[in-house]
């Protein structure tokens, strides 16, 4: 393995970290209301 492949993989997931990190509890608040709402329709 090169240096540069190690320092881009690095990057790479350095990036996804950063952009996924604040979608997780966004995406689970979500997921949360819609099952909160779907229980209201059904009552």
């Amino acid at each position: 393995m090169s240096m540069v492949y190690l320092i881009l993989m690095a990057l790479s997931i350095y990036l996804a970290a950063v952009v996924f990190t604040p979608l997780v509890p966004a995406f689970l608040i979500l997921l949360v209301i819609y099952e909160s709402m779907k229980r209201f329709r059904h009552d």
